[in-house]
């Protein structure tokens, strides 16, 4: 699999997490929100990140966004 390919399942698959999480965002305690976007960004940013060193910073800049949204998840603020 390219890197490319790579990239944007990983993206793709944790925007997908995060929407899910959204959705039950109001019915669960805070912490289980912080805790269910923790082991997102661990299991899919973090997984295979030493293969990730060295890709080009546009790449990057679409990994960081997911990062972006899930803090705003958990912090409740908006884009």
């Amino acid at each position: 699999m390219s890197t490319r390919t790579h990239v944007s399942k990983t993206i793709s698959s944790c925007f997908a997490a995060l929407c899910h999480i959204r959705s039950v965002r109001r019915s669960v305690r805070k912490q289980v929100v912080l805790s269910l976007v923790s082991s997102l960004v661990l299991s899919q940013l973090d997984y295979g990140s030493a293969t990730l060193a060295g890709i080009p910073e546009y790449k990057l800049v679409r990994l960081q966004s997911v990062l972006h949204a899930a803090a705003r998840l958990i912090c409740g603020r908006r884009k």
